[in-house]
């Protein structure tokens, strides 16, 4: 799946199971946010914004944007319990809203969709803390990753970029 259907599926599968914490859901573009080519702002009650950035590696063999975009559809993965996203306290986790969004890829039923994998849930070895990589049948993938966790009543600053808190 290229990243600007995926993205729009992300967008999509946000809003269908979007909890009352959630305030809106835009694209990078929408936002006007303009530092990365793909991904979403998700902007909560309190004012607190996480920005998702959305990047991808092409299918084995790589991948001809100029020419149509060759689908391949299997099993999509069974549904998993949609986990509750509330503020504890006043504040959202920030690994709950990596493993909402995990849940929502999952059951959006999409048959291009062959596994999700959120970083939370690895080694806490691992580069990124937080995170989703998302393969698809045809052999690409897309890697979402935090690039800002800005809390209520702050501004965006590009020397915390990668750098999410654990709840805002």
């Amino acid at each position: 799946m290229r990243i600007h259907r995926f993205q729009q599926l992300l967008k999509e599968t946000i809003n269908n199971n979007k909890p009352d914490v959630l305030d809106s859901v835009r694209t990078f573009e929408e936002a006007g946010y303009t530092d990365k080519p793909a991904g979403l702002v998700l902007a909560f009650t309190t004012g607190a914004q996480f920005y998702i950035q959305v990047v991808r590696s092409s299918v084995p063999g790589g991948d001809d944007p100029s020419k149509e975009e060759k689908i391949v559809e299997k099993e999509a993965p069974p549904a998993i319990p949609m986990p509750p996203l509330a503020y504890q306290g006043s504040k959202v986790r920030t690994r709950d809203i990596e493993q909402f969004i995990k849940a929502a890829i999952i059951n959006s039923g999409s048959k291009e969709v062959a596994e999700v994998e959120a970083y939370s849930d690895r080694d806490n070895s691992a580069f990124y803390r937080y995170g989703l990589t998302v393969k698809f049948h045809s052999g690409a993938a897309v890697y979402i990753l935090f690039v800002h966790t800005i809390p209520a009543g702050r501004e965006l600053k590009k020397e915390s970029e990668y750098q999410p808190l654990d709840e805002v």
